[in-house]
């Protein structure tokens, strides 16, 4: 049975990074029980900006609310995708870690390019000035 890897574990000599979907009879017990997420739909990676609040109680027990924004390429619980969302196309239910570093990589180089603008052209003095004003210095 398929389950998602809750840490980073070495299967067989082998690395496998948390997140990685494998199959758990290469697993020990103890592995099962505490390593493996066998829901695989309860995680869902976003592929857009998630901007939401978050409520809970402060230390001396008011109510409070926090502001929590979500990149691309995170991953989240499948309850807090708003409802307008279309999967494959906000979210991705089956993802790898290979796909989620793919998306935040691109994520971030969007981000980058729109400080990469093209430098301004520079133009001589002369050049830029009215066909008026040049009429009356000659």
């Amino acid at each position: 049975m398929k389950c998602r890897l809750k840490t980073n574990v070495i299967i067989g000599g082998r690395f496998v990074e948390r997140g990685s979907i494998v199959d758990d009879s290469a697993l020990s017990e103890r592995l099962k029980t505490d390593a493996c997420d066998y829901d695989l739909n309860n995680e869902v990676m976003i592929l857009r900006q998630l901007d939401s609040t978050v409520t809970r109680p402060s230390d001396d027990g008011v109510v409070t609310a926090f502001p929590m924004t979500k990149g691309p390429g995170e991953v989240v619980p499948r309850s807090q995708i708003p409802p307008t969302w279309k999967e494959n196309e906000d979210f991705l239910t089956n993802w790898s870690p290979e796909k989620r570093q793919d998306v935040q990589e691109a994520a971030t180089a969007a981000y980058v390019q729109q400080f990469n603008s093209e430098p301004i052209e520079t133009y001589a003095r002369e050049s830029y000035r009215p066909e008026s004003v040049r009429s009356v210095r000659k």
